[in-house]
């Protein structure tokens, strides 16, 4: 049984865990842009920045405290180097965060052994059922708990996923937006695909006309015969509704600058770095995929 210091040094470490520190901020933009940029990872508590009394603007800097350790974790992984308002943001953890590290590392090898991955940015009108179908191909699913809000039957966009199986769960954490309540993905992953390629799902925001892209490798129960890892890519169009391609992963590369192209011929501007920052950072995974893949297949030969 744990002592009360004990159980109050885990509570603070907790609460340590959970902050992020954001440096490199542009001075024109103040506290709705870091929460814009920063909420999808999960429900934030508070932004606290660093104001200049004489220049009435922020320091560069701020901290962020989510209601979720693995909030912050994700955002610290997936927001290093992102460009906002032209510059390229540093995301860290504050200073006071070593003083915590031997119960933050006690923590953190006690919730490796869960079967629990976090969701975040989930789309408010799905239920637990929806995000259930969607995650139920990675193993059996005990229990899904979304984060419940104020208004009934609402959640806050994030949640927690309980597998009966630690085997079945690769990622600690799994950042998935699902943006279309009309489409549910499964993926049935066959046994030619390792446990180290099959389990990778991304989420990527590419350009202004291809929203969101989802890339994993396997099965899936759409109507195609395609069994390689492959791309499902949904577009939004003009009459508000959403349009579903599959692309296998060895021409998706192609088909990405084939989109960079017509996005860049329709503006009259040239497109905005983190546009193409994203689709670069794409490109890159799908090559590490490949590569992957590649040699998976001459190892089983």
């Amino acid at each position: 049984m744990q002592s009360l210091q004990e159980v109050a040094n885990q509570q603070r470490a907790l609460l340590l865990m959970s902050r992020i520190y954001i440096g490199s901020i542009n001075f024109e933009l103040g506290e709705e842009a870091v929460r814009v940029a920063f909420s999808p990872f999960g429900t934030i508590k508070t932004i606290n920045m660093s104001w200049d009394s004489a220049t009435m603007k922020h320091k560069g800097y701020a901290f962020v405290e989510f209601e979720t350790a693995e909030a912050a974790q994700l955002a610290l992984e997936q927001m290093t180097g992102v460009i906002i308002g032209g510059r390229n943001i540093k995301v860290g953890r504050p200073n006071n965060v070593p003083q915590a590290a031997p119960i933050i590392a006690s923590i953190q090898e006690s919730a490796a052994k869960l079967p629990r991955i976090y969701v975040a940015s989930i789309h408010k009108d799905l239920s637990a059922k929806d995000v259930k179908s969607v995650f139920e191909a990675f193993g059996k699913i005990k229990k899904v708990e979304l984060a419940p809000d104020t208004a009934p039957g609402k959640h806050r966009g994030w949640g927690f996923i309980d597998y009966e199986n630690h085997k079945k769960v690769w990622d600690r954490s799994v950042y998935c937006i699902l943006c279309c309540i009309s489409l549910i993905l499964k993926v049935n992953i066959p046994d030619n695909v390792s446990e180290r390629y099959a389990h990778s799902l991304s989420v990527w925001s590419v350009t202004p006309t291809t929203h969101w892209i989802i890339v994993f490798g396997g099965k899936r129960n759409f109507s195609t015969n395609i069994s390689d890892p492959a791309v499902i890519e949904l577009r939004y169009t003009s009459n508000n509704d959403w349009s579903t391609s599959i692309i296998p992963l060895d021409q998706y590369q192609e088909k990405l600058q084939e989109r960079r192209r017509e996005w860049e011929a329709s503006q009259p501007v040239q497109p905005e770095d983190h546009s193409r920052r994203e689709i670069d950072r794409l490109t890159h995974v799908l090559q590490e995929r490949e590569r992957e893949l590649e040699e998976e297949r001459r190892e089983s030969h």
